[in-house]
């Protein structure tokens, strides 16, 4: 499941046994993560990044 907010996409993503990536060009930020106890499996800056990983681009992706 890939989203931008931690209460919706990536709480819906894990309840459904999904791996998650939050994208943070939306509302969640760093500081966002601070406030709940789940984790998404991987976050990411922006959307575009999800192309530099689709396209085996990782070193250029940023994955936090």
């Amino acid at each position: 499941m890939i989203g931008d907010r931690m209460d919706t996409d990536v709480i819906s993503g894990m309840e459904s046994g999904m791996s998650t990536v939050l994208v943070l060009s939306g509302i969640s930020t760093r500081e966002t993560l601070k406030e709940y106890a789940y984790r998404p499996s991987v976050v990411l800056d922006g959307v575009g990044d999800i192309v530099k990983i689709a396209n085996g681009d990782k070193e250029s992706a940023t994955v936090k």
